[in-house]
């Protein structure tokens, strides 16, 4: 503010502006020389005229009128919250500052990116798990993924960088997404780790090393170096030599066929021996045919047809959860969901059969004891398997492993261990419904039929034993 003395008058006009033309100006008359001045009002441009003591708004300061003299006592943001001098203010992800250098005071006001309870201004880098982020204007972005074990060591995105037998990326996936990635120089079978390019043989079975470390089969190899491609056969002095491919697993099949054609000794050939996750589906037919054939109740053989269809479905849900791990949990809720029906199937049949469990004991000779049994043993070991792998992997008796999560590798060790107990609990069941010792089949042999012939699921002999 600049004041002008004229005439024993005092003329009081904004800073800068000339008294003499100033449009905002206060005169002050008959002031004696040398005489006490009164306090003085502060005139400030585009804000008016303010009296001694008095506060005031001015854009983004708070003002106080001290003896002709504006002076700022603190900030004030667009949303009318007050800063202190020498103050920050965070408020909806703005940071607001009110700050004073010599005789100058400065408001400024800038985004934020809020990340795990902390505040960054802009420019500001910080670390979020393996990945690098930068606060900009329009919030937080990524601009690198940090290189596991380092401190600072970057890689930039969409980049890779190559350090010893590592490549490290860091990808953009589609729809935004970023990952962090660390492949070896190579491929690794076994302990073993090959170089890109390399070829090696394994089991009669010739591999390459390709880009990005991925194992290529080249085809199959003999004793004697003879090399049969993939996907080939070849008869040579009266051996054939097949090498092939069936889903994941590759096969050198070797056979003597003499005096035939190719053609002809491979619609003989020999089937090679494969551990297979199909012996409950081939037990099944056996005795789904022992039940149509001698048993005369058509209602019995519905039942024991759900029965008999237990553990192949069990086992073909686990299986398939097994080769396909994001869809394993919702093939284990199927097996889970057709156990509950059988259940209910054998309760049925057992009403049936002969009204209530009173009259077990009588029909020992039908073994619908063990039955009762087995399809309560197959629920339990089914459902309480994936507790016992969760356990076992809680406790770190079993590794995760570096691709499944932990939830999917306990689905897969537990669908695992139950097609194998599967197989066995259908081993059992064929002794179970073996028509020679099990009365219901009552067609087999010299037996006289034991079912009413409107199939109303009642013994005939019930009432007399």
């Amino acid at each position: 503010m600049h004041v002008s003395n004229d005439d024993a008058a005092l003329v009081l006009v904004p800073h800068g502006e000339n008294p003499d033309t100033s449009l905002n100006k206060v005169v002050i008359p008959h002031i004696e020389k040398g005489g006490p001045l009164p306090p003085l009002p502060c005139v400030v441009a585009h804000s008016g005229t303010h009296e001694h003591g008095q506060t005031f708004l001015k854009n983004n300061f708070h003002y106080k009128c001290n003896n002709g003299t504006a002076e700022v006592i603190a900030c004030v943001s667009e949303d009318m919250s007050v800063i202190q001098i020498n103050r920050t203010f965070l408020r909806n992800g703005i940071r607001h500052k009110c700050l004073i250098s010599g005789e100058t005071v400065t408001y400024e006001q800038r985004s934020t990116c809020f990340e795990n309870g902390i505040h960054y201004d802009i420019g500001d880098s910080f670390r979020n798990g393996s990945f690098k982020i930068i606060c900009k204007e329009n919030g937080p972005v990524i601009e690198g993924c940090y290189i596991q074990n380092r401190e600072s060591d970057i890689v930039l995105l969409g980049e890779s960088l190559i350090i010893g037998k590592q490549k490290h990326s860091c990808e953009v996936m589609p729809y935004g997404k970023i990952r962090y990635t660390i492949n070896a120089l190579g491929c690794r079978k076994g302990e073993e780790i090959y170089s890109e390019g390399q070829i090696w043989t394994d089991k009669h079975i010739r591999y390459q090393c390709v880009e990005s470390g991925v194992t290529r089969v080249l085809g199959c190899i003999d004793e004697g170096g003879l090399f049969i491609e993939l996907g080939r056969d070849l008869l040579l002095q009266g051996i054939v030599h097949r090498c092939y491919k069936v889903n994941n697993t590759t096969f050198y099949h070797r056979f003597q066929c003499e005096e035939r054609s190719l053609h002809d000794c491979l619609i003989n050939a020999p089937t090679p021996r494969r551990v297979r996750n199909v012996h409950n589906l081939a037990i099944a037919p056996v005795e789904i045919y022992f039940v149509s054939k001698y048993i005369s109740s058509e209602d019995v053989r519905h039942y024991l047809t759900w029965l008999i269809f237990m553990l192949p479905i069990t086992t073909v849900t686990s299986a398939t959860g097994m080769f396909f791990p994001r869809s394993s949990f919702f093939f284990n809720i199927l097996g889970v969901c057709y156990l509950m029906i059988a259940l209910t199937i054998i309760i049925r049949l057992m009403e049936n059969l002969f009204g209530s469990r009173r009259a077990i004991e009588k029909l020992e000779p039908e073994k619908f004891s063990q039955l009762y049994v087995l399809v309560n043993i197959t629920q339990t070991i089914f459902t309480v398997q994936k507790a016992i792998s969760d356990l076992l992997l809680k406790y770190q008796i079993l590794a995760i492993g570096e691709i499944l999560t932990a939830e999917a590798r306990s689905l897969f060790i537990a669908s695992f261990v139950y097609c194998i107990q599967a197989f066995i609990l259908s081993v059992i069941t064929l002794f179970i419904l073996n028509p020679n010792k099990n009365a219901l089949f009552d067609r087999f042999g010299n037996r006289i039929p034991r079912f009413r012939s409107n199939n109303d699921m009642q013994l005939l002999d019930l009432v007399s034993r």
